[in-house]
């Protein structure tokens, strides 16, 4: 029924009154997974796993153990997904701070009013629902504000007509379940002077889809960019 800190505090006092009860410890554990407290949920396993080696019999022991492995897999289903890793590929370098010149980043932005594709990479910590992932719209790319982490875009100082844009979507996302990484590729555009600059370092890349279960991102670690990394 979503009554969780009800529950939480029903089967807190089930174990208090019975040390033994694994049943509870189970339940406790999938409770706190399901109110995105990992940290809790993980006391209960330890405390099961302990548990199950205090068991006087073999038939006992397993039983506590079968729990053990039934909340480890609930608390890794109900965990919210996170980035646990970006790199770039193509030339994007989003250590790269302001004033950088777009045709430093590749040669094919060398002539005026050309275009080139680049890719960021990101891993997740978990499987991730491949059609969300791919689904452009739940990906955003800006220019970081004075409210962000690592700070405002070009750090604050006002940009010149001539700074380079990037869009607010990808082109494309491509999802590798191998490896739960997303490949997310976007285009940067010369200007007709072919002295384009851009700030890689204060562009954030924000998703917002879901993991394999359904849960939506972790918020503490959704976003990138060059300066923070992720946040």
């Amino acid at each position: 029924m979503g009554q969780y800190d009800e529950a939480a505090a029903q089967l807190t006092q089930a174990v208090q009154l019975d040390k033994t009860y694994s049943d509870a410890y189970l339940e406790l554990g999938k409770t706190y997974a399901d109110m995105k407290k990992p940290d809790k949920a993980n006391d209960q396993v330890s405390i099961l796993s302990n548990l199950a080696k205090t068991q006087s019999n073999t038939q006992s022991q397993s039983t506590v153990q079968s729990q053990v492995t039934e909340l480890q897999d609930y608390i890794s289903n109900a965990a919210a997904p996170k980035f646990i890793a970006a790199y770039s590929s193509g030339g994007f370098l989003p250590v790269f701070g302001p004033g950088t010149l777009v045709s430093s980043m590749n040669s094919d932005l060398s002539n005026p009013d050309s275009s080139k594709t680049f890719t960021m990479n990101f891993t997740f910590s978990k499987a991730m629902d491949a059609e969300s992932v791919q689904n452009i719209s739940n990906w955003v790319i800006r220019r970081t504000s004075g409210s962000d982490s690592g700070g405002a875009y070009n750090w604050g100082i006002p940009t010149k007509p001539s700074e380079a844009s990037i869009s607010s979507v990808p082109l494309s996302v491509t999802y590798t379940s191998k490896t739960n990484t997303a490949s997310v590729m976007f285009r940067i555009t010369q200007n007709s002077d072919a002295n384009a600059t851009l700030d890689p370092s204060h562009i954030m890349f924000n998703f917002s889809g879901k993991d394999a279960s359904g849960n939506s991102m972790d918020h503490s670690a959704d976003q990138y960019n060059g300066i923070s990394k992720i946040v």
